[in-house]
């Protein structure tokens, strides 16, 4: 629980729905992702964050699907590999 809240302490970025990003959540959402999860790998796209967790298995199993340009991992997955 220590190191996740660090990280939190550390994740500080903003990002803006450029006009890049919503094309590419189209493009995703186009591909049969959810309409918010679309927005939310576009925007981690390109923010270029190293890692985008999340713990809907659908959504990480569609963005390895995609090949996105982010990996998307189970918090409890990637822990266990840090």
């Amino acid at each position: 629980m220590q190191k996740a809240f660090l990280l939190y302490l550390i994740a500080n970025e903003r990002g803006r729905i450029s006009n890049e990003v919503r094309i590419r959540a189209k493009s995703f959402e186009s591909q049969g992702l959810a309409a918010f999860d679309s927005l939310h790998l576009a925007m981690a796209e390109c923010l270029h964050v190293d890692i985008l967790l999340s713990i809907d298995d659908d959504f990480i199993k569609m963005s390895v699907k995609m090949n996105a340009k982010v990996i998307v991992m189970n918090p409890v997955d990637w822990l266990m590999e840090v």
